[in-house]
């Protein structure tokens, strides 16, 4: 039996106010149109698709297992150009809500797809890579084999419940 942990939206909001960066998010996310907010409180352009590519080269020479990744507009282009990747992209969507959500990024299978129109900054190119990396290629996305089971061993060794689950 797998335990999940979850948290309801206000407890999430009332540990950001006492990190201190409930009010940062609040300025940052419009409710009106759904865009980042740049400091000046107006809605931040997207970066364009060649400069979102060139980012995601940049975090992918970091990993040690580098995931496959198409850069594309938004999912009409992804539709057009890229066929299959979208129908099984739409398929994998529990709800069917694929082309409702206007997500970053995206993983399926071995593909994670990074749409541009999304992508404010820098910092959100990078953090999607890294999140759809880490959430469906796991550690072994960021750091070599024997470097993991080395943690691992260690976790194993000095943390009771992980070595019951594993145990098990």
């Amino acid at each position: 039996m797998q335990n999940e942990a979850t948290v309801d939206l206000p407890t999430l909001l009332s540990a950001a106010d006492k990190l201190g960066f409930s009010e940062t998010l609040q300025q940052m996310d419009s409710k009106e149109d759904g865009n980042f907010l740049r400091a000046d409180g107006k809605a931040a352009e997207p970066l364009g698709k060649g400069e979102v590519k060139l980012i995601v080269a940049e975090v992918l020479k970091k990993l040690a297992v580098k995931p496959k990744v198409l850069v594309v507009k938004d999912k009409q282009e992804l539709q057009q150009q890229h066929p299959r990747i979208y129908a099984r992209a739409k398929a994998a969507r529990p709800r069917d809500d694929f082309d409702k959500v206007n997500a970053m990024g995206y993983s399926v299978g071995d593909q994670v797809i990074v749409f541009s129109d999304f992508i404010k900054s820098k910092e959100s190119a990078q953090f999607v890579v890294n999140h759809e990396a880490l959430g469906h290629f796991g550690f072994r996305a960021f750091m070599p084999r024997d470097r993991m089971n080395t943690i691992f061993r260690e976790i194993y060794k000095t943390d009771g419940h992980v070595r019951q689950k594993v145990d098990e």
